[in-house]
């Protein structure tokens, strides 16, 4: 079975919250990211999903990814940078994929140095830390359906004829302090999927 891609489906949920403040124009996300691989190959699949929407623009700001944790004061530096650079042009904060936007550090610098809040965290911390919100992929369910298709390879499958298929369940969580300030109000399915994972 193939499903949406996990940017599709951040794009969707964080949409059913931010889009309620939208005006009339697309709303605008500050990108802030490294070098990193898995950052940039995460920013290409948004900006493709971007051409296919009018709700959405993604403003970048690329830095020189900086090994971990040797370079972290390098990178966080060029954060400061890129939040200068795009203050007048975001809406909100979106956290990239990779180690960058895994560091508490960088969560606290968005959230203590900008006014602008942060809709869409990297993960969990991010959302107590004060990010609106996170959604990441399901890590049982990521191994289980890894799992299956090791096993179709193991009884004859060309992995090569294998379609790319993502998760199809991911953890949300939510934080009900930042909704509040932004007036956003959270549809009752999305608490029910966040679960224990909802914070004041």
């Amino acid at each position: 079975m193939l499903f949406r891609s996990p940017n599709e489906v951040r794009i969707n949920m964080t949409m059913r919250l931010v889009g309620q403040a939208m005006e009339k124009r697309p709303l605008r996300f500050g990108y802030i990211y490294s070098s990193y691989p898995s950052a940039t190959g995460d920013f290409k699949q948004l900006k493709d999903i971007q051409k296919q929407r009018r709700d959405i623009i993604f403003n970048e700001y690329l830095i020189e990814y900086k090994r971990v944790p040797d370079g972290v004061p390098e990178m966080l530096s060029g954060v400061k940078s890129g939040m200068q650079v795009l203050s007048d042009k975001v809406d909100f904060w979106w956290q990239p994929q990779g180690p960058l936007a895994e560091l508490e550090e960088y969560t606290k610098l968005l959230k203590i140095q900008s006014s602008t809040p942060i809709a869409l965290g990297n993960n969990l911390n991010s959302v107590k830390l004060g990010a609106l919100m996170h959604i990441t992929p399901n890590l049982k369910s990521g191994g289980q359906e890894a799992a299956e298709r090791v096993n179709m390879i193991l009884n004859g499958a060309k992995p090569s004829n294998m379609p790319v298929t993502f998760s199809s369940v991911f953890d949300i969580g939510l934080n009900m302090t930042t909704a509040l300030k932004l007036k956003i109000i959270v549809p009752p399915d999305m608490l029910e999927l966040a679960g224990i994972h909802v914070y004041h």
